[in-house]
């Protein structure tokens, strides 16, 4: 029992130390205020096939969204508008054409932008012989 006891005060003085340095370090660290818009919300990952990237969108405010990829020299390869009537959207972009690079997904309504960016690497392909 008195073992039982001394096994139950180390683990309340651990647990109280490992919660206690993540929060003493939150406390010093500058916040990073971000600011999510309020007329839309945006989803995007990575598909099946890595070489697709999906977009969900959710049109809370029911204003006309626009939804442009671009490239790093700041060209629209894929534009696409999103209906007011329309609550949610969801797109499939098929990457595998386009080279190696850092490519930006820009949603935008009137008043607010949101952009996503991601890098595009081609896996390479290897072969192993057992």
């Amino acid at each position: 029992m008195n073992t039982n006891l001394k096994v139950l005060a180390l683990a309340a003085a651990v647990l109280t130390t490992s919660l206690a340095t993540p929060l003493a370090a939150q406390a010093t660290e500058p916040v990073a205020t971000i600011v999510q818009p309020t007329t839309f919300a945006i989803n995007a990952f990575r598909s099946i096939n890595p070489m697709k990237i999906r977009l969900h969108i959710e049109n809370k405010a029911h204003q006309s969204l626009n939804v442009v990829v671009r490239n790093d020299q700041g060209q629209a390869l894929y534009n696409y508008a999103v209906s007011k009537r329309e609550t949610g959207k969801a797109f499939a972009f098929d990457l595998s054409e386009l080279p190696d690079g850092q490519y930006i997904v820009e949603v935008s309504s009137k008043n607010e932008t949101l952009r996503k960016t991601f890098d595009l690497n081609t896996p390479i392909r290897t072969l192993a012989l057992k």
